[in-house]
């Protein structure tokens, strides 16, 4: 038996990252697989950037890990949050020019 195809969005993904440009991925529980974390930066409204989370096998270890990624941003503050989740307090995060932030969702 194959495994499954992977969910559209699930395999490796190539960046393109630059001085002022980074990425951000954003690690959660296996209870959000499939769900969708929107992204703002800091004291600005939110706006509808979004993108859904699945789940992945680790680079490092190869475990199974639940991620959403999000690429192309500038460099700065954000907050991320389950899209549309307005009773959940935000998790801020920075992105840097450059480099990938790696961050963990604990909702």
């Amino acid at each position: 038996m194959s495994d499954p195809e992977p969910a559209r969005g699930s395999g490796p993904a190539v960046l393109e990252l630059g001085e002022q440009i980074g990425a951000a991925v954003i690690y959660t529980k296996g209870v959000h697989d499939g769900a969708e974390l929107e992204i703002k930066p800091h004291a600005s409204e939110w706006n509808g950037q979004h993108t859904a989370i699945r789940r992945r096998r680790g680079n490092r270890d190869g475990r199974e890990v639940y991620a959403a990624l999000f690429f192309g941003l500038q460099a700065g503050s954000y907050d991320v949050r389950l899209r549309g989740n307005t009773s959940m307090p935000a998790l801020a995060i920075d992105v840097v020019g450059g480099e990938v932030t790696e961050e963990h969702l604990t909702a």
